[in-house]
């Protein structure tokens, strides 16, 4: 097979090197299967730093074969990665999903290295659906700076109390040699998530992350908003995400990451009021659900397929895709975060739980008693 050759740069050689090498593998392993190949994050937008990760996105042409094709993709991207000098964290996509769901990351903060540009193609559809679904995003940042267990009880406390830095530089950073420094890096992604989730819940796009701060600053602009500035400029511009050697910045750098844990406990102080709006009876709650991926979201495919079959379910075609309409969709997500994120002793919220436990949809139903239990503290079951 000839050379690859980029049709952009990242303006950094081994990161270009290391692109050519990826599409030249998965060129010759599923041929004439993808459609594109784009860098995005930090080497698209110009602002990486020496411990950057390398983020970008392959699209595969219309959508996988089947799930043989996307295992075999997905194994030999973690491969990639593990042979790549930096951290290489890439998605994999596809045309079908990019389009019904409009990728904001690949349209707009994304340089096309190989294949066919489909970003004009791209339509920003599900603004509700931003706002509303990610809410439990930052639950992955926090669970893993604690172990990563199933549930969270608000309010958070320190990772590791007695820490220099309370347990938030659980990581490690992979440099451009190979070796791996101790990272601190856990605090912008965290801090990040819950931003761009306030962001998007009140409406406003983040286009990149570096896109995140500067609306934060005019669309929020609370008393949070010297802290975010204060984790880019310390931790992301001055420090490389690294921990400083010094003893009066690793006293700054303490002094950020105990302000990190009022943040995140002011992210989960919003997240209940989020919740508490979408378990409103009065709240529309409804969203037409693809039928091919109803298990994302908790449903059994073949229970979705075979009401929509029965007529049970009002159906229709979007983007190629079957969808179905799904009248407490975003209720049922809500719940779900309750699975995650415990408010313990927190009376309102579970009088509000207690509303739905009855209802006649059997979804709703279960979600509801299996919610409670959790924020209860009790051994949950399969009855509905």
């Amino acid at each position: 097979m000839a050379q690859i050759e980029l049709l952009d740069s990242t303006e950094n050689e081994q990161v270009d090197r290391l692109w050519r090498g990826v599409i030249g593998i998965f060129e010759t392993v599923f041929p004439d299967r993808v459609s594109a190949y784009y860098v995005t994050g930090s080497y698209a937008n110009g602002s990486a730093i020496p411990t950057s990760d390398v983020d970008g996105a392959i699209v595969f042409k219309g959508d996988f074969v089947d799930h043989t094709e996307y295992v075999q993709a997905w194994n030999l991207l973690q491969h990639c990665s593990t042979l790549a000098p930096l951290k290489f964290d890439c998605i994999l996509a596809r045309e079908r999903l990019v389009f019904f769901y409009g990728s904001r990351f690949v349209k707009f903060n994304s340089k096309l290295l190989y294949g066919t540009d489909i970003r004009d193609r791209i339509e920003l559809r599900q603004p509700e659906f931003d706002a509303r679904v990610p809410i439990s995003k930052p639950f992955y940042s926090m669970a893993r700076a604690r172990g990563m267990p199933d549930t969270l009880v608000a309010p958070l406390d320190f990772p590791d109390p007695d820490g220099e830095f309370y347990g938030y530089d659980y990581q490690t950073i992979r440099m451009a040699d190979g070796t791996e420094l101790p990272s601190i890096k856990a605090i912008p992604v965290g801090v990040g998530w819950c931003a761009t989730t306030l962001l998007d819940r009140a409406g406003v796009l983040v286009e990149s992350k570096q896109d995140c701060l500067g609306k934060y600053r005019r669309y929020i602009g609370d008393e949070w908003t010297p802290f975010l500035e204060e984790v880019d400029i310390k931790i992301r511009q001055a420090w490389h995400y690294l921990i400083p050697e010094g003893k009066e910045e690793r006293k700054e750098l303490r002094g950020v990451c105990e302000r990190t844990l009022y943040f995140e406990n002011h992210y989960l102080s919003c997240l209940r009021g989020y919740l508490l709006e979408e378990l409103d009876p009065k709240t529309n709650a409804g969203w037409w659900m693809p039928v091919a991926y109803a298990d994302w979201y908790g449903f059994s495919v073949e229970e979705v397929q075979q009401a929509t079959h029965n007529g049970m379910l009002e159906t229709r075609i979007e983007q190629g895709l079957e969808v179905v309409w799904i009248e407490h969709f975003f209720r049922l997500i809500a719940f779900k975060t309750l699975g995650k994120f415990i408010f313990s002793g927190d009376d309102a919220l579970h009088e509000t739980i207690e509303h739905w436990v009855d209802v006649d949809d059997l979804y709703v139903r279960t979600a509801a008693r299996e919610a409670l239990q959790i924020q209860r503290g009790e051994a949950t079951n399969d009855a509905a």
